[in-house]
């Protein structure tokens, strides 16, 4: 499914990866990059977690320590906290999150933010198809 999420892909109808993620690409060829960006580094947040949607989509970036190590996350449909260690695969993509970005959320919402991302899962769902997951 990672391989169907690839924001290096080449899909069809769209630039070359070089052309959408040039500082010379036009502003919806960069948006739709960064929407590929994110949507691969949520699946990997959700797949090294086992979180779940909704707690990953709001997170806010202080739930991650300094050095991207761990990971406080408040559970909220069974209720408690725990702290999860950062797989080495994850902690490169937080790392440039932390970096990156001025949002309070780990996955802000593309067009504001200062918004948690929301819940839009119709990419991963075309991913598990493409994937043959389904």
């Amino acid at each position: 499914m990672l391989e169907q999420l690839d924001p290096k892909r080449e899909i069809n109808g769209m630039a070359s990866y070089d052309k959408r993620s040039s500082l010379f690409a036009v502003e919806g060829e960069r948006l739709k990059q960064r929407k590929l960006q994110d949507q691969y580094d949520l699946s990997v947040f959700l797949i090294d977690t086992g979180c779940r949607y909704s707690e990953a989509a709001s997170s806010p970036r202080s739930v991650v320590d300094r050095d991207c190590k761990y990971i406080n996350l408040y559970r909220s449909k069974v209720g408690n906290e725990g702290q999860l260690r950062v797989t080495n695969r994850l902690q490169p993509i937080l790392e440039k999150r932390m970096r990156e970005s001025n949002s309070p959320f780990l996955f802000p919402h593309p067009s504001d933010p200062s918004k948690s991302r929301g819940y839009s899962t119709k990419g991963l769902y075309k991913a598990f198809i493409r994937a043959g997951l389904n």
